[in-house]
């Protein structure tokens, strides 16, 4: 019996992942987005004899709920940290374009996404002034994002290198670490490891409109960028290098 748990960082693929193990789980033993759920449906679900379970929920939030379970088995997706920034700044930014969209979303979002529309991404100065000038929630929303899931340091706080170790050392206790720029491949690992059968992939493509172009041949865009994703950088070549199986 499988009993499965996916961290789902923010746009690394996880919607299609979500849409995989949906099919291969009745909905009694399928729970996603746990963090819209009450405690104690959460903690009657994880008794069940198999599950999937996701949701977006830094790793060492759900960590000690999670580690008496016998025989789990828990996945991550990562992101290359240029493509996993541009995405999800311009995901909060196009929710501005979409107001009925918009206002199902906390304000925190709604804010930040009206902050985000004041700029012009292609002139460095407004790129230079976002990144000085980041609130709160654009701090916990675009600093070091995947780092931040794996070591949940205070939302007010940027990342720094004890924050990086804790990431690199709780992936380490994940079965299978997939990555998001080889998503087909990584599924076919994926279904190999859990002995699930299938066809094919859903994918499930929600692109939005990019607000930088050519990210990664904009220097100087990158060198702006670069501390918001500098440790997310280390984890990913780090993961990318000595692939956990």
């Amino acid at each position: 019996m499988k009993k499965i748990y996916f961290l789902h960082i923010p746009k690394t693929g996880g919607t299609s992942i979500n849409s995989f193990f949906r099919i291969n789980f009745s909905e009694n033993h399928y729970l996603d987005h746990f963090e819209n759920q009450k405690k104690g449906i959460l903690n009657s679900f994880l008794k069940n004899d198999a599950f999937y379970l996701s949701g977006h929920v830094p790793y060492p939030r759900i960590k000690d709920t999670l580690q008496n379970i016998p025989n789990l088995q828990k996945i991550v997706f990562l992101r290359e940290p240029y493509d996993h920034l541009g995405s999800h700044i311009s995901w909060i930014y196009e929710l501005w374009s979409n107001q009925t969209r918009l206002k199902k979303h906390p304000k925190e979002v709604q804010d930040l996404s009206r902050y985000l529309n004041k700029f012009n991404f292609s002139v460095l100065s407004d790129v230079r002034e976002l990144v000085r000038d980041l609130s709160i929630y654009g701090i916990a929303s675009f600093d070091n994002r995947q780092v931040r899931y794996l070591a949940d340091p205070p939302d007010d706080k940027q990342v720094n290198e004890h924050d990086l170790e804790k990431s690199l050392n709780n992936i380490k206790l994940f079965k299978y670490v997939g990555f998001f720029e080889l998503f087909s491949e990584s599924m076919c690992e994926l279904a190999q490891t859990f002995q699930i059968q299938y066809e094919n992939f859903p994918y499930e493509n929600k692109s939005n409109k990019k607000v930088f172009h050519n990210l990664h041949s904009n220097i100087e865009i990158k060198e702006i960028l670069f501390p918001l994703v500098k440790f997310d950088l280390e984890l990913y070549k780090s993961t990318r290098k000595f692939r956990i199986n």
